[in-house]
């Protein structure tokens, strides 16, 4: 039977914890850090653990990505003929990192459990205008956990009178107790983004259909992909994940802890507000959907 309890073993109330015990599932959701996904164990097999001593601060680790995913070069951008002015939070001092609700206190809206599933929906809702993003929206996410997958489904809406910029994405890592023999596998036609003069970008063609070994390499690379599936395989596991866009943008990062994989999923890399790739906007009280997948998958 799976169950939702509002409060982990030492008593923090602001986590979620959605589980089933004789399945040996379970997941963490911190409502204080922007809804984010802090744990993930199907079937035994741990997905998504804490990343520590690489605190949350610095890898907004499974944090929702909006208003806007990875950089904002110095935080500036124009809308409508409008310049604007985000607050620059990377460690450097120079860009605007990784959108606006990775901090935000989300809140409880609903939870169902069952004998097969159990699910929790959470939102936030912005009321202030803020200087460098002075639009109003709500976003509202719900988790499924089943015994061998956790869905996440996000729902932007402008709740603003006027319209305005924005990407989405998703900022999960993968856990490995090996990284070095762990690999990403993408059977689809790829082009990576490649740096032509800050983050502006180009597409170059690159032949990704085989598995990619991490060994110790260093990544933190952009690609996009005309498939909304792909498999993460460990030494303990093989996870499929997958998003509801057919094509989106792919982010890789190795961390220095060397223990995961960020495979961010996204409608946008980054700069999107001055490069304008993938950017999309919302009419006031239209509502955009984007779900992403992690599903275990049987070895051998």
């Amino acid at each position: 039977m799976f169950s939702v309890k509002q409060g982990d073993d030492r008593g923090a109330l602001n986590q979620l914890v959605i589980q089933n015990e004789e399945a040996d599932t379970y997941a963490i959701i911190d409502l204080n850090l922007g809804g984010s996904l802090q744990e993930l164990k199907l079937r035994g097999k741990q997905i998504i653990k804490d990343l520590h001593p690489f605190d949350y601060k610095a890898s907004f680790a499974s944090a929702i990505l909006f208003p806007f995913v990875n950089r904002i070069e110095n935080g500036t951008y124009t809308f409508n003929n409008q310049n604007y002015q985000l607050q620059v939070n990377d460690p450097d001092g120079h860009h605007a990192l990784h959108g606006l609700v990775y901090d935000k206190r989300f809140e409880l809206v609903s939870e169902e459990s069952s004998l097969d599933s159990a699910s929790v929906s959470i939102s936030f809702r912005e009321y202030k205008k803020l200087e460098g993003y002075p639009f109003l929206y709500e976003v509202h996410l719900t988790y499924v956990l089943d015994a061998m997958s956790l869905t996440l489904s996000a729902s932007i809406k402008n709740i603003d009178s006027v319209s305005f910029p924005f990407s989405l994405g998703w900022h999960p890592y993968f856990y490995s107790s090996d990284l070095f023999e762990s690999y990403v596998n993408i059977n689809s036609q790829v082009e990576a983004l490649t740096k032509k003069e800050g983050f502006q970008f180009e597409k170059e063609e690159v032949d990704f259909n085989s598995n990619l070994q991490i060994k110790n390499t260093l990544l933190d690379d952009c690609y996009y992909i005309r498939t909304n599936t792909l498999e993460f395989t460990t030494p303990d596991y093989c996870a499929q994940y997958s998003v509801s866009t057919e094509d989106s943008y792919l982010q890789l990062y190795t961390p220095p802890t060397r223990n995961a994989l960020a495979i961010e999923l996204q409608t946008s890399p980054a700069n999107a507000f001055n490069n304008k790739i993938g950017l999309q906007i919302l009419q006031p009280n239209d509502t955009f959907n984007m779900n992403w997948k992690i599903e275990l998958k049987p070895t051998n």
